[in-house]
């Protein structure tokens, strides 16, 4: 019981003395929609990016709005942070679906290769092993793809001196001031392009759209919290355990440490 209280107590600690970073990007040749997704769209396709989340995931979704099949050649795509080009292909790729009495699949997406499927109650699991690196769009359909964050981790070496605490959203009740900083193109912490490539009609094509952090701001609001920025396409976040929290963590550990000792002298 005392270290099961112990545990308790430490986890509380340290998870109520979090600080988290928030990073917006701003795109330089793609537009943003109402949910501040990226968003570019031709006569055959529609490509939205999404980075909303832990760590910034990169989520693409394309629309085929055409009439005949289009393929993502995924092994000759990639997103390129800085001067580091990151492949989109990955070998396996987890897929979820449904089944109806007329044993018709829901919404699945998937690579061309063997595959292993298990079905419980009308719901398909699977894991498909891609050979090819290629997948399949078909006519007036969308397809979903997400393997890469953009960050594993808080950033650090933001200087601290040029951040300006201010109030984010001056409309919106409730929510204190951040510290924030600014970017523009040049001197942004992070610069990335995402290279696509596409094939239709035996015919194979490019799309490359370039994004920048434009600001950074931190306090201790929790994203859930959050509400001017939750699930925006733009946003992203990351976050540490600040040293007042381990420094409490420690001294409760050492408090009932001690106490526990009492008890325990007392009992004898």
């Amino acid at each position: 019981m005392k270290i099961n209280l112990l545990y308790f107590v430490l986890l509380v600690s340290l998870s109520s003395c979090q600080t988290y970073q928030y990073l917006s990007l701003s795109g330089t040749n793609i537009a943003q929609d109402s949910h501040n997704q990226f968003v570019a769209e031709n006569d055959t396709l529609l490509l939205q990016y999404n980075f909303y989340g832990h760590n910034g995931p990169v989520k693409i979704t394309v629309y085929n709005k055409t009439a005949t099949p289009i393929y993502i050649d995924w092994k000759k795509s990639a997103i390129i942070i800085g001067d580091m080009a990151y492949s989109y292909y990955s070998p396996t790729q987890q897929l979820s679906g449904t089944t109806s009495s007329t044993s018709t699949l829901g919404t699945i997406g998937y690579r061309y290769g063997s595959s292993n499927l298990h079905s419980t109650s009308g719901t398909i699991e699977a894991t498909i092993k891609g050979q090819e690196g290629i997948e399949f769009i078909p006519p007036n359909s969308m397809k979903e793809q997400s393997t890469l964050y953009l960050i594993n981790g808080y950033l650090k070496n933001i200087p601290e001196e040029s951040m300006t605490t201010r109030n984010l959203w001056p409309e919106t009740k409730g929510f204190p001031k951040m510290k924030t900083i600014d970017f523009t193109v040049a001197n942004s912490p992070i610069q990335l392009r995402s290279y696509l490539t596409f094939s239709t009609n035996g015919k194979e094509f490019s799309m490359e759209h370039q994004f920048y952090v434009s600001q950074i701001f931190h306090g201790m609001v929790t994203p859930s919290a959050l509400t001017p920025i939750r699930d925006k396409g733009n946003y992203f976040y990351s976050s540490k355990s600040t040293g007042a929290g381990v420094a409490i963590g420690a001294a409760i550990i050492v408090g009932l440490l001690a106490l526990g000792s009492n008890v325990d002298s007392g009992i004898k």
